[in-house]
This record gives structure tokens, C-alpha cells and sequence, in this order.
């Protein structure tokens, strides 16, 4: 499994996540957790997706997850600071996504 540490800003904060990409068959499965759990009331209800899309990765804040909020994204400029190769099989439970 690939994992990346990157860096992004949020409401004025600097963030570190680990992004954990597997890929399995034909799926590529696309995982995300914020390093800076003290902070993680500020990530309350929003999910932060991690794709790959036609003209790149993008990370994206994904809001309004309930049926009374509207549905909304983010999206959040990023940089990689760490690459590195994890014999791990198992992903971490926090925050998930699929592309």
C-alpha cells in the first residue's frame, strides 16, 4: 500500500493527513486521516476526500452529509510532504472514501 503525508490549510490552520492509497483488482481505494486529532471538531460532519481525477489528485472537503444540509465541496490546495511504501493490510477506520 502507497500512503502520503500532505500538507493543506483549513480555516486558517495548517494540516498534516496521511493518505492511503490500495489498489485491489481494478478498484483503487483512496483513504484519508488528519494527523492533528485535537483539531478534529473542526472536520465535524464534513468527510475529506482524497481523488484522482482527469487532471490530477485533488483534496477535497466534502459538507452536508445529513438529508437537512445542502451538499457541498471544498476544494483544498495541497502538497505532498512524505511518499513512502506500507506493507500494512489494514486501513485505518477514521475517514474513508472510494474513488
Amino acid at each position: 500500500m502507497k500512503k502520503f503525508i500532505v500538507s493543506f490549510n483549513y480555516n486558517g490552520f495548517a494540516f498534516t493527513a496521511k493518505v492511503f492509497i490500495h489498489k485491489h483488482g481494478n478498484t483503487i481505494v483512496y483513504s484519508t486521516q488528519v494527523i492533528e486529532d485535537y483539531l478534529n471538531y473542526m472536520f465535524e460532519n464534513k468527510e475529506l476526500i482524497f481523488s484522482k481525477e482527469p487532471d490530477g489528485y485533488k483534496l477535497m472537503l466534502f459538507t452536508g452529509a445529513t438529508r437537512n444540509e445542502k451538499q457541498r465541496s471544498e476544494l483544498l490546495d495541497w502538497h505532498i510532504k512524505t511518499e513512502f511504501i506500507d506493507k500494512t493490510k489494514s486501513m485505518y477506520k477514521q475517514t474513508f472514501s472510494m474513488s
